[in-house]
Parts: C-alpha cells; sequence; structure tokens
C-alpha cells in the first residue's frame, strides 16, 4: 500500500469518527435539554406565549360554568409522555375541573385523532386551532381557566406536580383580585398557603 491510498484511509476513518461524534454530541445535547425541561420548565421561556392572563377564552364542545384545565401535546413532543399518565390523576383528583387536551402538530387530521387517543376521554385532536388561537407556540403546555373561562395561570406543564399546581390555581379563590397562586398563597398541593418559592408553575403576570 503506497503513501496516497494510506492517507485516503486515514482520511476516511477521520471522518467516520467526526460523524459519529457529531451524532453522539446531538443525543447527549438533545437529553440535557429534556432535563432542563424537567427540572425547570419554566426556565426555556415558554411563558412568553400563550393566552394573555384574565382574557376570557372558548373551547368548542365546552360550555362556561366549570374550572378548565386544558393541556397542549403534540404527536412529536418526547416530554408529552409524561402527559399520557399525568392526565387521567388529575381528572380523578379533581372532578370538579374539566381536562381537556388538545392535540397541535402533526401531518394531518388522522395522526392528530389517533394521538389523542391515548388521552381517553380528554383527548381532542379535533380542535387544533385552539393553539393557534390561543398563541400556544410549543408543547407540552396547560393553561387553567377558572368557572367563567378566563385564564387564571399559564406555563409549561409535563408533570403531574405541574398539572396539580394549574389546577389548584384555578379552583382557589382570588385574593383581593389577585390571583390565588400569587403572593405569599403557600403550595396548595402541601395543604400549606404561604410561601411562592414551592411554586411548580411559573404564572404568567407574576
Amino acid at each position: 500500500m503506497n503513501v496516497s491510498a494510506i492517507w485516503e484511509v486515514l482520511v476516511v476513518v477521520l471522518v467516520c469518527v467526526a460523524v459519529v461524534q457529531a451524532f453522539a454530541l446531538l443525543a447527549v445535547m438533545r437529553q440535557v435539554g429534556g432535563l432542563l425541561v424537567r427540572l425547570n420548565p419554566t426556565g426555556v421561556g415558554d411563558v412568553e406565549s400563550g393566552p394573555e392572563v384574565d382574557t376570557t377564552l372558548e373551547i368548542p364542545g365546552m360550555p362556561i360554568g366549570r374550572p378548565a384545565l386544558i393541556a397542549f401535546a403534540s404527536p412529536s413532543c418526547t416530554l408529552c409522555a409524561y402527559l399520557e399518565t399525568a392526565i387521567p390523576a388529575v381528572r380523578a383528583n379533581y372532578r370538579e375541573i374539566d381536562v381537556v387536551v388538545v392535540v397541535m402538530g402533526g401531518d394531518d387530521d388522522s395522526e392528530r385523532l389517533l394521538y389523542a387517543r391515548r388521552f381517553g376521554e380528554s383527548g381532542r385532536g379535533d380542535i387544533p386551532q385552539v393553539a393557534k388561537e390561543w398563541n400556544v407556540q410549543g408543547t407540552p403546555f396547560a393553561v387553567g381557566l377558572d368557572s367563567e373561562h378566563r385564564v387564571r395561570v399559564r406555563g409549561v406543564a409535563n408533570t403531574l406536580d405541574h398539572l396539580e399546581s394549574v389546577a389548584e390555581a384555578i379552583i382557589l379563590p382570588r385574593v383581593d383580585g389577585e390571583d390565588a397562586m400569587n403572593g405569599d398563597h403557600g403550595d396548595p398541593m402541601n395543604g400549606d398557603h404561604g410561601g411562592t418559592e414551592r411554586e411548580r408553575i411559573q404564572i404568567a403576570g407574576t
């Protein structure tokens, strides 16, 4: 084997190594990104999207009169898989709240409808336009509405704790015209109503 052939082999080997390292780096970045969302979901800035707090919204097929927790998921969202177990738990623990999962994204209606089945009775794959109307730009995301369907809370929510925080925010009464989760009203999940450092989801407008 001459020198030129050796160099050609070395170049090919180096290219292969570089490609493998690039794929490995992408995989690590993906895992780190997912971990950051789970550990600090509001840190990614998603609370800048979504409907404005205190605005009244309409949901197709859902009359006003009961509080509602509206979660948004998409077929391509890896973190949304956590909602598949969290949503049934919220439905069971907060029967006074209507819980809906709006499926957005996807290639077509059939894909959205199929994905919506993962959330049982809560899944809605037939109203993807709601995401655009409410300015929801990514998933997982959740919006909490009071009984008059005014926005009380919004933010990234991909765990049971996040969703329960949303649920507590919309069933607790407002204090002096402010959101029940603002100020020193505590952690409703632990039966304590004092301390904003325990909030699990960032409330827009605070």
